[in-house]
C-alpha cells in the first residue's frame, strides 16, 4: 500500500506539526481522522521507523510540537527513540500510543520522558476521546502564549476529602 508519509505537512511549513511516528498505516489513518474530526489545526506528518523520527526531529526540532510514538517500531524501537529524543536540547512532548499494556512498558516509558502512555483503542468513538487527551498536550497553534505540556494519564486521579469547617465560639 502507497503511504503519503507528509500527510498535510510541508517540511518548510510555519506552523508546528504532530509527528506521528507508527509502522501500522491502518491504525495511522485512524489516527488522522480522530485528529481530523475533533479539529485538530496543526499538520500532521507520519513517518514508520524510528530511525525516521529521529532524523526529522533532528532536521527541524522547533517544526514538531508534539510526537505520537508506537514502541513496536522496526530499525529502532520507540524505546530507543524516547532515549535518542533525551539528547535532544528541549525536544517535543512524546505522547505513547502503543498495543502493549504491560506496566513495564509504561513505568519505562514515564521515566524515558514520555508525557503519557495510551494503549491502542479497539473503536473509532475510543480513537476520538484518545485524540482530545492528546490534544490538550497540543495547544492550538494560533494560541499567543507559550503553554507547558501537562502530564496525561490513564490512572485515576487521587482525591482529596473536603476540608473540614472549623466552627468557633
Amino acid at each position: 500500500m502507497a503511504f503519503d508519509h507528509r500527510f498535510d505537512a510541508a517540511s518548510t511549513t510555519a506552523t508546528p506539526l504532530i509527528l506521528i511516528a507508527d509502522d501500522s498505516p491502518g491504525d495511522v489513518l485512524l489516527l488522522r481522522e480522530a485528529f481530523h474530526t475533533q479539529g485538530c489545526t496543526h499538520p500532521l506528518a507520519w513517518v514508520g521507523d524510528g530511525h525516521s523520527a529521529l532524523r526529522r526531529l533532528a532536521q527541524d526540532p522547533c517544526g514538531v510540537r508534539l510526537v505520537v510514538l508506537d514502541l513496536s517500531l522496526p530499525g529502532m524501537p520507540g524505546r530507543e527513540v524516547l532515549a535518542g529524543l533525551r539528547q535532544m536540547n528541549a525536544p517535543p512532548p512524546v505522547v505513547v500510543l502503543t498495543g502493549s499494556s504491560r506496566s513495564a512498558d509504561r513505568r519505562v516509558c514515564l521515566q524515558l520522558g514520555a508525557v503519557s502512555y495510551h494503549v491502542k483503542p479497539m473503536y473509532f468513538g475510543e480513537w476520538l476521546r484518545l485524540v482530545s487527551q492528546i490534544l490538550q498536550v497540543a495547544p492550538s497553534p494560533s494560541a499567543a502564549v507559550a503553554v507547558s505540556a501537562p502530564a496525561l494519564s490513564n490512572e485515576p486521579r487521587p482525591t482529596r476529602p473536603p476540608p473540614r469547617s472549623r466552627v468557633t465560639a
